[in-house]
């Protein structure tokens, strides 16, 4: 007589009980580490948006030594703009401001942006804290030795989602960038 071997086979493979409990479980770690990413990527912007006017008065800064005349840093809070201009009058001012962006030249080229066009810039709340210059817009005009005319000490204040950036432009002209 043959023998004959009987082996059970078992079905391998996940059972739907066990799906749904892997997908649930995935789903509340996403839902987990959404809240911090957002508050991850807010503080980036921040951080961007502190860096990039940083590097815009250091620009305007080094221009105005480069080409030994004077060049205004133009910044406008309300109207969220910031601009250089290097071809004006200096006993009257620069014509350089939001409402007149045309006019805010840098060796004949444009230089000047809206922050609200700018979606790194997004909730960013950005202040003027400033001495000697006093109001805002902030307009401060770098002298052909990088020094800052009629200017004691002016503070630009970027904050969102708990971190404060400060940048600090001195009358010697010094630009510091610091987190607080």
């Amino acid at each position: 007589m043959m023998s004959i071997n009987k082996k059970k086979h078992y079905a391998t493979g996940f059972t739907l009980i066990e799906l749904l409990i892997a997908v649930t479980i995935l789903g509340m770690l996403i839902a987990l580490s959404v809240p911090s990413f957002e508050n991850f990527i807010q503080k980036r912007r921040v951080q961007s948006a502190s860096e990039t006017m940083f590097t815009f008065a250091k620009l305007a800064r080094s221009e105005a030594i480069k080409q030994n005349r004077a060049v205004v840093f133009y910044f406008d809070t309300d109207n969220a703009c910031y601009a250089m201009d290097d071809d004006f009058d200096q006993t009257i001012g620069t014509d350089c401001d939001c409402d007149n962006l045309a006019k805010c030249t840098l060796d004949g080229d444009q230089k000047w942006k809206k922050l609200n066009d700018n979606s790194d810039f997004k909730d960013v709340i950005i202040t003027l804290q400033s001495a000697g210059s006093g109001v805002d817009p902030l307009e401060l005009t770098f002298t052909s030795d990088g020094m800052v005319k009629s200017l004691t000490k002016s503070d630009l204040i970027f904050a969102s989602a708990g971190r404060t950036y400060n940048l600090e432009i001195n009358a010697v002209g010094r630009i510091k960038l610091k987190q607080e």
